[in-house]
């Protein structure tokens, strides 16, 4: 059937319960012994007129002849049911019976519900759907409303907490074992819908308020987040082995102010708060950061010198970032891949701004915070969401939290995350000594008596 297998239950009807055919309880009845004995899903059940059913001479069934009957539609069928139709349970035509019978009347099948009650059914419908997704800590989308609930492996314990949470819901008393009583979601919220008189403010208001909520925590259950790679500058260590070196002998990268940066000589004065001085001559430096291979990343010699170094920076290790994960760059164009990035410091553009004359127009594009992260994005061909984050010290935590909401809402199926900071002038550390919060030997003492305030550290990561 439709190009693939599926379970069609043919039986005779005893002719004790001709006049008296509930098509539905006992379609509902094969349906559920089958999945609780077998855990099968049945497609069709055929309710077929007293000794019709084919059978060989000794009164075995003949299932090819059941089969190729029902394919042909030439079984003697007095009760029909199908998993796809609009009712779930209908009644076939019974004329040939009911006039071999005696009866004058033919069944009709089960009547269409109002479209309040369509609205209705939907919502108890989204409601299961959220619930068993919660509790089974999967994506809603991956609850099917036709699927038997046997499907799901809920215990005995998981169904009853499931009745008496709908019963919580839609304000009335229902039955502990209630979900064994109906196949699946669809069944069982049609039963509701049409059995008990549920006020639609009811609905309207926990479907707005609850479902929304359930469909969220469900959805971010499901989403499992991996860590696949890392690339980083440090202080002291160029990648990330080199990092986890200095991390475990212990290794102190503070260093003194570079001849390169400033003149800490002419700055530096020891009594915090001394206008126009900083209080402290260390901190933690990266080197080279003036080196950069602009051809490599097919940047112009002229736009790359115009390029904030923490944006050529993000480019190294990002690139350093994917080879380690196997992730070939080029094989990411056009993808899904969001990119987030903290960044706070902008003293680069201090520099060329002060000079009118020597502003381009590579001078806007190669200071913004938001083309540190788009640049990524452009070079890459990345579809995914592209923003740069300032939060001053903890940009790059709420980068990476950013990122994990996105992977998480399917926004991206792939995310870059991380920060940079490079300090290049020293007016930011000139405030900072004179708010008094700069540590005299340029080292955090977190919860240490000695703590006098804290280093700045500059990094890529």
């Amino acid at each position: 059937m439709e190009k693939r297998e599926q379970l069609v239950v043919a039986c005779e009807v005893e002719r004790s319960f001709v006049r008296k055919l509930n098509v539905n309880a006992i379609a509902k009845s094969i349906y559920q012994a089958v999945i609780e004995q077998h855990e099968l899903e049945v497609h069709t059940i055929l309710l077929l007129k007293p000794g019709s059913i084919p059978k060989t001479s000794s009164g075995k069934i003949q299932r090819s002849a059941c089969r190729a009957g029902f394919l042909s539609d030439s079984l003697d069928v007095v009760g029909h049911w199908h998993k796809n139709s609009q009712s779930k349970i209908t009644e076939a035509n019974t004329l040939n019976l009911q006039q071999q019978s005696g009866l004058n009347k033919t069944q009709g099948s089960q009547p269409k519900i109002s479209h309040n009650e369509f609205h209705k059914a939907q919502a108890i419908q989204s409601w299961l759907v959220t619930k068993i997704a919660q509790k089974l800590q999967v994506n809603p989308q991956k609850i099917d409303i036709q699927a038997p609930f046997s499907r799901y492996g809920l215990d005995s314990v998981a169904t009853i907490s499931l009745s008496s949470e709908l019963g919580d819901w839609l304000e009335c008393r229902l039955s502990p074992t209630l979900v064994y009583d109906y196949p699946n979601i669809e069944a069982l919220a049609r039963y509701l819908v049409e059995e008990l008189a549920i006020p639609t403010t009811v609905l309207n208001v926990n479907t707005l308020q609850q479902t929304k909520t359930q469909e969220k925590d469900a959805k971010v259950s499901d989403s499992a987040i991996a860590i696949i790679s890392i690339g980083c500058r440090f202080p002291g260590a160029k990648d990330a082995t080199a990092f986890w070196q200095l991390l475990r002998d212990g290794v102190d990268a503070i260093s003194e102010v570079p001849a390169d940066r400033w003149d800490i000589n002419a700055l530096y004065n020891s009594e915090p708060a001394t206008p126009g001085k900083m209080s402290t001559r260390w901190g933690g430096f990266l080197d080279q950061i003036d080196q950069f291979d602009a051809h490599f990343f097919g940047i112009a010699p002229r736009e790359a010198e115009r390029i904030d170094p923490q944006q050529r920076l993000l480019l190294e290790v990002t690139w350093e970032a994917l080879e380690s994960a196997g992730q070939a760059p080029d094989k990411l164009a056009g993808s899904q891949t969001g990119v987030f990035i903290g960044i706070s410091t902008s003293d680069y553009s201090r520099f060329q701004y002060a000079d009118c004359d020597r502003i381009d127009a590579y001078a806007a594009t190669g200071n913004a915070f938001s083309i540190a992260a788009n640049r990524l994005s452009y070079l890459l061909d990345l579809r995914g969401p592209s923003l740069a984050v300032d939060t001053a010290c903890s940009s790059s935590l709420v980068a990476v939290h950013l990122a994990c909401q996105s992977l998480q809402n399917g926004e991206c199926n792939l995310a870059i995350a991380g920060g940079v900071n490079l300090m290049l002038s020293p007016e930011l550390t000139i405030t900072f000594s004179q708010a008094r919060m700069m540590a005299s030997d340029g080292r955090c003492k977190t919860f240490d008596a000695n703590a006098d305030g804290y280093g700045e550290q500059r990094f890529g990561k």
